[in-house]
């Protein structure tokens, strides 16, 4: 966001235009990479997927680029380097745009189901969403209240983080919109 080289508006560009491409059709490339790296069955190839995002470098982005640049040249002439200027400068004045980009990365990924069920056969490896699907299957013979009660419980704890966090989202969703 605050370097400048070339490319860099056609490759942040070009990451905009992934936003447009649905989901499902990045998910064989994203099966047989997860694949190739024997991470099937593993936690790794449940949560290592799901890390990285176009809307979350978008968010990043715009959230650094209301960073005051004064800042980052008083670092400069302190004589900070690029990694101490991001470590002691950027990141800690980013930390509401990286706590609401972890708190929805968190809601999104613990609400899917798809790609769960497409990286673990094995029950073991199974999200709560997964659990909750086979509550809800027509051979689990549970009645409504037991489906409803698993349902509630699979949604507490985005909730909560929704409720403990309110305040960093609400501000880092704000911040990343403004040019300061």
């Amino acid at each position: 966001a605050l370097f400048e080289f070339p490319g860099k508006r056609l490759l942040f560009g070009i990451v905009m235009l992934s936003l447009m491409v649905p989901t499902a059709v990045t998910i064989i490339p994203t099966y047989l990479l997860t694949a190739q790296l024997g991470w099937l069955n593993t936690m790794q190839g449940l949560v290592v997927p799901g890390l990285s995002s176009a809307f979350g470098l978008f968010l990043l982005v715009q959230f650094m680029r209301s960073i005051p640049k004064d800042m980052i040249e008083a670092a400069r002439l302190d004589g900070a380097g690029h990694f101490h200027i991001y470590w002691h400068v950027v990141l800690p004045l980013s930390r509401n745009a990286l706590i609401t980009l972890a708190i929805l990365t968190f809601i999104q990924t613990w609400g899917n189901y798809m790609w769960p069920l497409i990286v673990s056969s094995d029950t073991r490896m199974y999200t709560v969403g997964q659990v909750v699907g086979l509550f809800n299957s027509p051979l689990s013979h549970q009645t409504v209240d037991i489906v409803m009660t698993a349902n509630l419980l699979a949604a507490i704890p985005p909730l909560l983080f929704f409720l403990i966090f309110q305040r960093k989202i609400v501000e880092g969703v704000a911040m990343s919109g403004s040019k300061g």
